[in-house]
C-alpha cells in the first residue's frame, strides 16, 4: 500500500489538495495561528509557484510568528514554509526535507530516464505530489527532494523506473552540475519597467507583455506581479508562465540612442 499524506480529520481531504476556493488560505492561516499560539515550528507540504504568490500575498495579515521558505537548495522551484522563526521562539528547527539520489547499478542496460519517468514511478508509489520537490537530473545522476517522513519508505520502494532497476539512497546535497544553470546575457529596453524588459527578454510586443500581466502569469520573487509599469531592482527574479524565468541584472549603461543596456541572468 503507498504513503498516504496526514488527513484532517474534519473533512478527510489530504492538506492542501483541496479544489476548494480559499483553502489554502484558510490553511495557511491556520498553520500560522497554531504556530504562535503554540510557540512551535510548524511545516507545509511542497508549494507550487502559484501557491507560493498566495502565501506572499497574505503574508503581511499572519500571526506574528515569523516565516521562510526554502525547497532543500538555494533556487529551488518547489517550496516549503516554516510558520515560527528562531528569533521569536528561542530555538532553532531546520526544515523537514530530505535529499534522495537515484541510482542505475546497470548503466549499460538501463533506459533514458527522463523528469517524467521519476516523476511518474513516485507517483505509482500511491503518494501526492505535495511531498515531493524538486526533482533533477541530467540523464546520468538524478536527485530530488521529498518531506522527511517518507525518506525511508521511498529507500524502500523506489526500485524501478520503467524497464530499469533502481537503488534510491539518501544524499548530503545535490551537485552543482545539476542545480539549475544561469547563462548571462544582455538586453535592451526603453526602460527598467517589467513590461519594457519583459518584452526584450521574451520576444514579446508591449502589448502582449501587458496581457501576460493581466492573466497573472508573471511572477516576481514568487509574487503575482500584475503592474505591467513596476520598476525592476537589481537581483530580482522574473518568472513567466510559458517563457521561463530569469533573473535581473540591473542596468550596463545606456546606448548611443538613450537605450537602457540591462543584463539578466536567463535559467537553462
Amino acid at each position: 500500500m503507498g504513503y498516504r499524506l496526514p488527513r484532517n480529520t474534519e473533512t478527510g481531504e489530504a492538506y492542501f489538495m483541496s479544489d476548494e476556493p480559499g483553502f489554502l488560505q484558510k490553511r495557511l492561516r491556520e498553520l500560522s495561528d497554531r504556530a504562535w499560539s503554540e510557540s512551535r515550528f510548524l511545516f507545509t507540504d511542497f508549494l507550487n509557484e502559484s501557491e507560493i504568490a498566495e502565501f506572499h500575498d497574505l503574508e503581511k495579515t499572519l500571526a506574528p510568528c515569523g516565516t521562510s521558505v526554502y525547497g532543500g537548495y538555494e533556487g529551488a522551484e518547489r517550496l516549503m514554509i516554516r510558520f515560527g522563526s528562531p528569533e521569536v521562539f528561542g530555538y532553532v528547527q531546520e526544515f523537514p526535507i530530505c535529499c534522495l539520489q537515484v541510482k542505475r547499478p546497470a548503466v549499460k542496460f538501463a533506459d533514458d530516464l527522463t523528469h517524467r519517468d521519476y516523476l511518474g514511478a513516485l507517483m505509482n508509489l500511491g503518494i501526492e505530489r505535495c511531498v515531493i520537490g524538486d526533482i533533477l537530473t541530467d540523464g546520468n545522476e538524478s536527485f530530488f527532494f521529498c518531506e522527511e517522513k517518507l525518506s525511508s519508505y521511498l529507500c524502500e520502494n523506489l526500485t524501478q523506473i520503467r524497464h530499469t532497476h533502481v537503488r534510491c539512497l539518501p544524499a548530503d546535497t545535490v551537485p552543482e552540475s545539476l542545480r539549475p544553470a544561469v547563462q548571462q546575457l544582455q538586453g535592451q529596453a526603453a526602460s527598467e519597467r517589467l513590461d519594457a524588459v519583459l518584452s526584450k527578454i521574451c520576444g514579446l510586443s508591449r502589448t502582449e507583455s501587458l496581457e501576460l500581466c493581466r492573466q497573472k502569469k508573471v511572477f516576481i520573487n514568487g509574487r503575482i506581479c500584475e503592474d505591467n509599469s513596476r520598476l525592476l531592482k537589481s537581483g530580482e527574479v522574473i518568472s513567466a508562465r510559458g517563457y521561463g524565468k530569469f533573473r535581473y541584472l540591473g542596468s550596463s549603461g545606456s546606448s548611443r540612442k538613450g537605450k537602457l543596456n540591462f543584463l539578466y541572468g536567463k535559467y537553462i
